[in-house]
């Protein structure tokens, strides 16, 4: 009977582990499990984190609510005459800049002679990105009666004006996808748009041409075609070349993921800075790294080194000749970014969003991807399966510790597991930029581990205690049964001398009725003689009842003065003698003997 209790225990405890673990690999693959551990594990380990050290090689050149007046010109950077961006790039392309992109579209052609000094200074930088807007919307399908059928995501390309385009060095989307109407991921290479790179991956391949022959020869290495390979973009005539080579070069690798299996591989005589190895590291993590990526902010507005845009074009002494000389082998990318206006222009709400509402510039956050890109510092999720592997156990073992060892040593062990594994989860994201599961074991699994143990032990002990008390009750007083259960038992009272009414009964006849029998009927003959006799003695509140054979001893105690005590084993007496009667009645054997009673008190 104990195996059979002991083995329905392991077996619940193992089903309630069970339990713990796949609850949270459902929440883990459900969809508000990626929105749960964002919102509240990757925001928690950006804000613990806190910012970090500004990047260096890109910055904003900073169009802010001041740089219209300081300039001049129209508040509203759209009613500026375009002639202004241009004389930009040529400030740029004097400092030093390594890249200038534009996240300001130029769509329909305007006055003529300011878009001819922005498409000239363009040509001329040969350093030139811009941008195209990608606009989508759903499309309804309509069946052959003209209902309904279905509904299509369909995407338009608005590209900047042709002029400017074939001017330009690329042209690249940047499209910022949205969770719980937040930005926490960027694209690299846009899959609905053929794979065509966004402006951050073609300012990288702009960036890395001083490394270009180096990547071909990696490439090459990697059973590549040649006609595959980007070329140097000093061949190429129209802005869209650049971006269509990459796209091509990117939808091969994908194709062929074996290549990433190929380490990159410097020898001396290659004569490699520490930057050019750098840019090999990035590119190779560009073309062989996912299409999209969690953002690794540096920080709130401003982390990125932002120049106002007015200070480049007229610059004054101090800070500003500091920050001008920074953009030499920098890029720049150019577009709206107010670190005090909560109504910006391409904002967007982010981890770093501020207590005055002002969000992250749509500039900055692509300064930011780039700067990802880069120094190879984008957020790395742990992967789904080794994500649902790590969850399941988690929830196993955690249950598992806290519902077999006693609370007293459990719960410090499981509070330190929890503290350690939190504090790991922070080590490694602000080490290594690796993202765990954080909110579902920490904030779910824990708790429910705590609820399942503790009440899972509060109730073995209650059942335990419960037969403990069933065993011993036939032999000492309620109180003492109470004591004992409860841990409040005094010892020194165990020779207590009280005042007691005894009373004992014996069957009269046993021995003659016990040789007649086998031991089997007897025992079955004793049993049902001896739930006879309890019933009466319990309902009379007897405090101490020995079973010995065929006789019965019990008492009563209390104080003498007391008369219930007395009262209750007289009572208890008659109410045998009618009991014995009725079992009589009901077993042949008996109706010659009888019940032998006595009662003592002192």
């Amino acid at each position: 009977m104990e195996v059979v209790r002991l083995m329905a225990r392991w077996l619940k405890l193992s089903l309630f582990c069970l339990l713990n673990g796949t609850i949270g690999v459902i929440i883990l693959l459900s969809p508000i499990g990626p929105e749960f551990e964002r919102v509240t594990g990757l925001s928690t380990m950006f804000k613990i984190r806190g910012a970090v050290e500004t990047p260096e090689r890109v910055a904003v050149a900073a169009i802010n609510g001041q740089t219209g007046q300081d300039l001049g010109l129209a508040p509203l950077p759209r009613d500026w005459p375009r002639s202004i961006h241009g004389d930009l790039i040529n400030r740029l392309t004097e400092l030093g800049a390594a890249a200038i992109v534009f996240d300001i579209h130029f769509g329909k052609e305007k006055v003529e002679e300011h878009d001819s000094v922005l498409v000239e200074a363009t040509r001329n930088s040969k350093k030139v990105v811009v941008v195209e807007r990608l606009t989508g919307k759903m499309q309804p399908l309509r069946g052959k009666n003209g209902e309904t059928t279905g509904v299509v995501w369909i995407e338009s390309v608005l590209p900047p004006f042709k002029q400017l385009a074939e001017a330009a060095k690329g042209i690249g989307t940047f499209t910022l996808p949205k969770n719980d109407s937040s930005v926490y991921d960027f694209i690299t290479f846009k899959q609905s748009a053929d794979k065509k790179p966004t402006l951050p991956s073609l300012a990288l391949q702009l960036l890395s041409e001083p490394a270009q022959e180096k990547w071909d020869a990696y490439l090459r290495s990697a059973d590549v075609p040649d006609d595959l390979l980007v070329p140097d973009s000093s061949t190429f005539t129209e802005g869209h070349e650049l971006g269509d080579h990459m796209a091509r070069l990117k939808r091969y690798l994908d194709d062929m993921p074996t290549a990433v299996a190929k380490p990159l591989n410097f020898d001396e005589q290659d004569k490699l800075s520490q930057f050019d190895v750098k840019l090999l590291v990035a590119l190779k993590g560009l073309y062989f790294g996912s299409n999209e990526r969690y953002l690794n902010f540096y920080g709130p507005p401003g982390s990125i080194k932002n120049i106002p845009y007015q200070n480049i074009l007229k610059p004054s002494g101090g800070v500003n000749n500091a920050a001008l000389e920074s953009i030499r082998g920098s890029v720049i990318f150019v577009g709206y970014s107010d670190l005090f206006d909560p109504g910006q222009l391409d904002r967007f709400h982010t981890i770093y969003t501020n207590k005055y509402g002002v969000d992250l510039a749509g500039v900055e956050i692509a300064a930011t991807s780039f700067a990802n890109l880069l120094n190879d510092e984008a957020v790395t999720p742990l992967g789904p399966g080794a994500s649902v592997l790590f969850v399941f156990l988690w929830g196993v073992l955690l249950t598992a510790l806290l519902s077999l060892a006693s609370a007293t040593k459990s719960v410090p062990v499981a509070i330190l597991l929890l503290a350690s594994y939190g504090v790991t989860c922070q080590y490694l994201f602000g080490t290594h930029n690796l993202w765990l599961p954080a909110a579902t074991p920490i904030l779910i699994q824990a708790p429910l581990a705590f609820a399942i143990g503790i009440m899972g032990q509060y109730l073995f002990e209650r059942r335990r205690g419960a037969q403990f008390s069933d065993a011993i009750r036939q032999y000492v007083p309620d109180s003492v049964v109470n004591d004992l259960v409860q841990g409040g038992f005094d010892s020194a009272q165990a020779n207590k001398v009280v005042y007691s009414v005894c009373l004992a009964t014996d069957m009269a006849g046993f021995s003659s009725i016990a040789e007649g029998m086998a031991p089997g009927e007897l025992a079955t003959f004793l049993n049902n003689y001896f739930d006879a006799m309890a019933a009466p003695l319990h309902d009379n509140g007897v405090d101490v009842t020995e079973f010995r054979a065929d006789a019965i001893m019990c008492a009563w105690t209390g104080s003498e003065d007391d008369p219930n005590v007395r009262l209750k084993s007289i009572k208890a007496a008659l109410d045998s003698r009618e009991a014995i009667e009725c079992f009589k009645a009901s077993n042949p054997l008996l109706r010659s003997g009888g019940l032998r009673v006595g009662l003592e008190a002192g």
